[in-house]
């Protein structure tokens, strides 16, 4: 995995950051400067099929997935 997600104590997504960042950065770095905002992320009730395009489109090989609130799943 390239991405490690991020939440707040609410446990709702609100970015990521890239595991090279994180290994190559200075150990004095804020995460919240190495944060990112997630190019996708998939509901629970959304459609499959549509979220696999999507994620074709950018590129990606993973998708954050998230419930009501935006309570990060998985």
């Amino acid at each position: 995995h390239q991405h490690i997600y991020v939440t707040n104590q609410e446990n709702a997504l609100v970015g990521h950051i890239n595991l090279e960042d994180l290994v190559l950065k200075n150990p004095k770095t804020r995460l919240s400067e190495i944060l990112r905002k997630n190019d996708l992320v998939a509901n629970v009730n959304d459609d499959r099929e549509k979220i696999a395009h999507q994620m074709v489109h950018y590129k990606l090989m993973t998708v954050p997935v998230v419930g009501e609130q935006d309570v990060f799943l998985g």
